[in-house]
């Protein structure tokens, strides 16, 4: 039997050597506790754009050689423009340490390097997205399986190694397992957005996006504000047909 897989949600997964010397310097950035009900749950770097960084100037590059790698020659985006990266910042989970179930928000593609992680020190878990029936589910009817592979499950998850890269859709919910092990697990988070010239479904048409990245984080509150968005500007320029 010949199968076709319609429709993916792709998980572009490659590596980057871990080097000690950036991994050394990231860990002795400045650090925020991260809470969850009120109590601690791990740690997140101050800085959330940390890529931009004198000492992550090799790493920035590196990432970045593998972002252009998934949009263009895997998902062979036609686009005159970049995907750069706009956000970044380390977690440290601790033992005992987990991080919820969350999508990211006002990124296009969002990926996580790992810079120390261990066995058990927690896989990252992926949810199919709500109404998306990829198998025989129905959303009134759901079925048992008695072999789950990537095609019939409802969640998915991966078991990193130092040195991981993972990109996936940002819209792609997941979360981490609990750091069941002695060890301290490392990784840096990035969002990407784009800048350019989008190209429509007709040759004519054309869609400029044009952002001011100096606004587009905020770095006093080191998030969107609702006034950050509404100077998001999208312009819509219908090219005549020369023909």
């Amino acid at each position: 039997m010949n199968v076709v897989q319609l429709f993916p949600i792709s998980v572009c997964i490659d590596k980057i050597p871990v080097d000690s010397d950036t991994k050394e310097y990231l860990k002795n950035q400045k650090y925020s506790k991260i809470l969850y009900n009120g109590f601690p749950n791990g740690l997140i770097s101050e800085d959330k754009s940390i890529l931009d960084l004198d000492g992550c100037k090799q790493l920035k590059e590196q990432i970045q050689e593998k972002i252009n790698d998934c949009v263009l020659n895997y998902y062979h985006v036609d686009f005159d423009g970049n995907f750069y990266i706009h956000r970044s910042w380390t977690i440290i989970h601790q033992p005992g340490n987990w991080s919820h179930a969350h999508s990211h928000n006002n990124s296009i593609v969002s990926g996580v390097y790992y810079l120390d992680c261990f066995p058990d020190s927690g896989a990252i878990k992926f949810y199919k997205p709500e109404g998306y029936l990829n198998n025989l589910s129905t959303g009134t009817i759901s079925f048992q399986y008695n072999e789950h592979h990537e095609h019939n499950s409802e969640t998915w998850s991966i078991v990193p190694k130092s040195g991981t890269t993972m990109l996936f859709p940002s819209k792609l919910k997941h979360s981490v397992d609990t750091n069941n092990s002695n060890e301290t697990r490392m990784c840096l988070a990035f969002d990407v957005f784009v800048e350019g010239a989008l190209r429509g479904d007709k040759q004519q048409d054309l869609v400029s996006l044009t952002l001011e990245k100096n606004w587009l984080l905020s770095r006093r509150e080191n998030m969107y504000t609702k006034a950050d968005l509404h100077r998001i500007i999208s312009s819509h320029q219908q090219l005549e047909d020369e023909a």
